[in-house]
């Protein structure tokens, strides 16, 4: 509290016999900041879905200068730049679980939102291919596609005669897939007849990453030999 005090006219205080105690008591803000968002672009993700790396953006505000932090899961928070504004697509690009992000005022109160099952995929696939490396006379030979993804898993491969911008997609899975439904001489930029030529698999996977494309060569033969004499 405080005491009033008077000054005499040779300057010294004094404390008058009637003083009293006066108390003024601050209002104290023990109000949680509000958060706006999190807003993600370009698209709202869906839980349990795949996204890649990048795809994501987010945005979340405040109702009054706040810290921002962050956290995957169980983990630690994480500062976040900018006290006001967050745009973020760095951490983002990590995350995958459970995303909390925490604010905290000027007076130390505290909101946090959270966004469950988030999945961020930066890693892609990888595939081996194996066929028939000798003549076959099959136009539908045997393409065995070799799939391998640890993160959100393959998802489908692309198959074309070599040159082509139009392929036929399948469903594969991580492992091995065979795929025995590909004619190679059917299509855009696939020979018609015998010879040889080249096919191409490119995999994907549940995010939408792709793979190098491989490519194989497939040596056709349908003719029956000539009866001799």
């Amino acid at each position: 509290g405080f005491i009033l005090v008077q000054t005499t006219t040779d300057g010294a205080e004094e404390t008058p016999s009637n003083a009293v105690a006066l108390t003024i008591t601050l209002p104290s803000d023990t109000t949680p900041p509000v958060i706006t968002g999190p807003t993600f672009g370009p698209v709202t993700p869906t839980a349990g879905q795949w996204y890649t790396a990048g795809s994501l953006t987010m945005d979340v505000s405040c109702n009054e200068p706040c810290l921002f932090e962050y956290k995957i899961g169980s983990g630690s928070y994480t500062t976040l730049p900018n006290n006001t504004v967050l745009t973020a697509t760095t951490f983002i690009q990590s995350a995958n679980g459970t995303l909390t992000v925490k604010a905290t005022d000027e007076a130390g109160n505290e909101s946090t939102v959270t966004f469950n099952d988030l999945k961020i995929d930066s890693i892609k696939p990888e595939l081996t291919i194996n066929v028939n490396t000798g003549f076959i006379n099959d136009k539908t030979p045997s393409i065995e596609i070799v799939a391998s993804d640890a993160t959100s898993g393959a998802h489908h491969a692309l198959i074309k005669c070599a040159g082509s911008t139009v392929g036929e997609s399948f469903n594969v899975s991580t492992g091995t897939t065979t795929i025995n439904d590909f004619d190679v001489t059917d299509g855009p930029n696939c020979a018609s007849g015998d010879g040889e030529r080249d096919i191409t698999v490119e995999l994907f996977d549940a995010a939408g990453l792709a793979s190098d494309i491989k490519t194989k060569t497939i040596k056709l033969d349908t003719t029956k030999p000539s009866a001799p004499g």
